[in-house]
Formats: structure tokens, C-alpha cells, sequence
């Protein structure tokens, strides 16, 4: 049994190999091949010679030139952004150097700063360093500064 499929595949492999052999040696396309090559070999180039205009550049600019639509934008240019809105004061930075104390009289408290190291009493609608007091509570004292139509707070805690 083994013996028949060995025998069927070698018939198949020389079958095979006889078909690439007659392929190889009997090629349509080699006929065409030669019959193109010796058309191919039979022509002969010719040359050709064309006249040349010469243009008249300096002419043809003016015109184009003179063409005011030539210079118009197809597209308008964009308007000009808005300018950035201008920057609020830095508020932190104003009360930076203050210091509020416990200490009080009535709705006034004890307010230590860099220029007066022993401190001033100042209450509601006061000012300090460009702050004005805007409210006075037990744990902290609230600065105001009106800005651009804008109240800006501040919250400095009471030690």
C-alpha cells in the first residue's frame, strides 16, 4: 500500500516537472517578444523642431497688474482681536505685610503693619494700604478694593 502512493507521488512530481519543462521550452509570448523587438528595431526617430515665440513677459505683467481685482483679497482679513482685559491689582500682595490682632475697641481692631510696627486702630470704611475695611468679625477682618465696577475681598484672620 505504501508502495502505490509512493509510486503515485513520484508519477505526479514527473508529470509535473515534464509540465514546467514543455512550458519553459514551447513560450507563446517568446514569438511576440521577437516580432515586437524587430518592429521596434526597424524605427527610426525623427526630429522634430518647433518654433519658439518669445514672450513678451514685461507686456503680460502690466497687464495683469493693472487689473485692480488682481489686488483685492478673496477673503477679508480677520478684525484685529479684542485687547486682553486688563489685569486686576494683586489684593494678596497689598495685604501682605498687615497683621490683625485680638485687640479691639468697639468695631475697631489693631491693625500691625511693616511702616508702623506698634499698630493703629481702624474699623469699617478705613483705609490701608489701598484696602478699605469693608466688614469686622470675630476671627477675621474683610478688605475691599473697588476695581472696574468689581468689589474685590480679601480675608486677613485675627491673631
Amino acid at each position: 500500500m505504501e508502495r502505490r502512493y509512493l509510486i503515485i507521488v513520484i508519477a505526479v512530481l514527473a508529470v509535473v516537472a515534464v509540465a514546467i519543462g514543455l512550458r519553459s521550452a514551447i513560450n507563446p509570448y517568446k514569438a511576440r517578444q521577437s516580432a515586437l523587438e524587430a518592429d521596434l528595431a526597424q524605427i527610426k526617430p525623427v526630429e522634430v523642431k518647433l518654433q519658439t515665440q518669445q514672450a513678451n513677459f514685461a507686456r503680460w505683467k502690466q497687464a495683469i497688474g493693472a487689473k485692480p481685482t488682481v489686488w483685492q483679497e478673496l477673503i477679508p482679513a480677520p478684525p484685529a482681536p479684542p485687547p486682553p482685559p486688563p489685569k486686576p491689582p494683586n489684593t494678596k500682595e497689598k495685604i501682605a505685610g498687615l497683621k490683625v490682632t485680638r485687640q479691639g475697641i468697639g468695631d475697631k481692631v489693631r491693625i500691625m503693619s511693616k511702616e508702623n510696627p506698634k499698630g493703629v486702630f481702624l474699623g469699617p470704611g478705613d483705609s490701608i494700604n489701598g484696602m478699605k475695611i469693608k466688614e469686622v468679625t470675630k476671627t477675621a477682618v474683610i478688605f475691599s478694593l473697588q476695581w472696574n465696577d468689581q468689589e474685590l475681598t480679601e480675608t486677613v484672620q485675627r491673631e
